[in-house]
């Protein structure tokens, strides 16, 4: 979150953090789905961005065609588990989604 943001939460302002965010994602969406196509070579099949206050998290959501594959995980770093253990180095390794 930038510090903008952080001073108008402070003053209450969500409802117009959440609607910068989320016209931001609507500019950005060709060229942000391009760039996450070019890293993962797989098509971009939807796009989701959210954001919650209580506790402050940002979320890109990216779904993307076909199965992830075992070098996926290993060289681009693909996650696939949106739980918070899956941010730390002593968690076990990230969960695939069930489809």
């Amino acid at each position: 979150m930038t510090q903008n943001e952080k001073t108008l939460l402070d003053a209450g302002e969500r409802q117009l953090v959440r609607g910068y965010r989320l016209r931001f994602e609507e500019v950005m969406a060709e060229q942000t789905t391009e760039a996450v196509e070019r890293i993962t070579g797989r098509k971009v099949l939807g796009y989701q961005s959210q954001i919650i206050f209580e506790p402050t998290v940002g979320i890109e959501m990216f779904i993307l065609d076909g199965e992830p594959s075992e070098s996926d995980h290993e060289s681009r770093g693909v996650l696939t588990c949106a739980e918070p253990r899956c941010r730390s180095s002593r968690s076990p390794p990230p969960v695939p989604f069930a489809r």
